[in-house]
């Protein structure tokens, strides 16, 4: 049976690219600014197609929205990705878990 992604691990890693190209805009516009090169934040947020407003309150607060995330999780990454390829194969077996079995 091949691996099937779940919803939730496809929106995970569509978010995870989305912060990685906020994370190039940001160091691309860093970039400029040490350079004394004119760029205004909303071009390089045209350029990497990220939001301004989110690249502008990115570039005031250094911190992105993983790494703020990343605090109010109960799970690193790899436990959830231990649990999740878990749950997978129990549920391929023929035993699903549900949510108050978590």
């Amino acid at each position: 049976m091949p691996c099937t992604k779940t919803k939730a691990l496809i929106k995970q890693e569509t978010s995870k690219a989305k912060e990685g190209h906020l994370q190039a805009a940001v160091l691309a516009y860093e970039t400029a600014l040490k350079s004394n090169e004119i760029l205004s934040i909303r071009q390089v947020a045209q350029h990497f197609q990220v939001p301004c407003s989110t690249l502008q309150h990115c570039i005031s607060s250094h911190r992105f929205i993983l790494e703020a995330n990343a605090e109010k999780s109960w799970l690193a990454d790899e436990e959830s990705k231990v649990l999740v390829d878990f749950l997978i194969k129990a549920a391929g077996q023929g035993f699903p878990d549900t949510k108050c079995h978590l």
